[in-house]
């Protein structure tokens, strides 16, 4: 099997320029959702009401819990332990720059 090199560096770095711009894309979408959250998050707190359904749409706060161990604490109060059972992990990635 024969790779032409040079084709396939130049569509990954067309590739790679799209994923940059789409990204770029994305952070400014993301934010601009952030700005309207806050917005609806004002008017339920002027409402003084947690959940609002408008039409189809249905929007409030959420409290939600979740567990986590706290590896810092658990260090902290148990060190031994900690270290006894602290594993190593290594993995492997493909990486492809572009030195420009």
């Amino acid at each position: 099997m024969t790779i032409d090199l040079e084709k396939v560096t130049a569509y990954m770095d067309e590739l790679k320029d799209t994923k940059a711009r789409l990204s770029f894309d994305l952070k400014a979408i993301e934010k601009e959702i952030e700005k309207v959250e806050v917005e609806l998050i004002s008017l339920l707190s002027q409402s003084g009401v947690d959940e609002m359904q408008y039409g189809v749409y249905s929007f409030g706060l959420k409290t939600t819990i979740r567990t986590a161990f706290d590896q810092k604490l658990f260090s902290a109060d148990n060190p031994e332990l900690f270290e006894k059972y602290k594993l190593p992990k290594e993995g492997v990635k493909f990486e492809f720059k572009i030195n420009k």
